[in-house]
């Protein structure tokens, strides 16, 4: 029987009690484009999963979101779907308030 050392065991330890999901986890996606716009904001939405990191996966997926990326619109939003479930003014900012730059997502 081979020996282990109290370094080896810890990380054994570690990494048999850090779920293989949390390494698969991409800091940010990019949402995909799905209507065509001219001007501001320039750039397709960013979400940023560490920003969020208070929740856990399945606070999200796949009941508010696929796990796969899924482009929508702010039209959506404001139907409660996507980022408006909890993205509605009340929960959390409302993409459409006054105080809020397009720029915090769209970057």
């Amino acid at each position: 029987m081979m020996k282990r050392s109290l370094s080896g065991w810890v990380l054994l330890l570690a990494v048999a009690l850090v779920p293989m999901a949390v390494f698969a986890i991409p800091e940010s996606v990019r949402i995909p484009v799905v209507e065509d716009h001219d001007g501001e904001p320039e750039h397709p939405a960013l979400f940023d999963h560490w920003t969020h990191d208070q929740y856990r996966c399945y606070a999200c997926h796949p009941g508010i979101f696929p796990q796969r990326k899924l482009g929508f619109t702010h039209d959506d939003m404001d139907k409660g779907l996507y980022c408006g479930a909890c993205h509605d003014g009340i929960n959390a900012f409302h993409p459409d308030d006054d105080e809020v730059e397009c720029e915090h997502c769209h970057r």
